[in-house]
C-alpha cells in the first residue's frame, strides 16, 4: 500500500498527498496513526538544531524518496522479525538438547 501513495506539488514546490482517503489512509490505519500525521511524515522534514525545530516542506521527488525509504525500512524490520520468530520456533528446547 505504501508504494501506491502518490504525490503532487503546488506552486511553491511543496509536495502533498494526492488522495488522503486511499493508500495513505490504509497505511496510517495499519500503523495505528492519524492519516494527516502520516501525510506530514512523508511530505515534511523536521529537524532540531540548538533547541529550535525546523520544518522544511519536501518537493514531490523528495517526498517519493521519503516514502520509498520508509517502506524499505518497514519491510526490512518485518523480514528480520519473521526470521527471528521462525528461528525461535525451530530452535530446539532445553529438553530436546538434553536428549541428544
Amino acid at each position: 500500500h505504501m508504494g501506491n501513495i502518490e504525490f503532487g506539488q503546488d506552486d511553491n514546490e511543496y509536495s502533498f498527498v494526492k488522495d488522503k482517503t486511499g493508500p495513505l489512509a490504509i497505511v496510517a490505519d495499519l500503523m495505528g496513526i492519524d492519516p494527516n500525521l502520516m501525510g506530514d511524515i512523508l511530505t515534511v522534514s523536521v529537524s532540531v538544531a540548538r533547541g529550535e525545530t525546523i520544518r522544511r516542506h519536501l518537493n514531490e521527488e523528495k517526498a517519493a524518496a521519503s516514502r520509498d525509504a520508509i517502506a524499505k525500512s518497514l519491510y526490512d524490520r518485518l523480514f528480520r522479525w519473521i526470521v527471528n520468530r521462525v528461528n525461535q520456533l525451530l530452535a530446539p528446547t532445553a529438553e530436546e538438547m538434553s536428549l541428544a
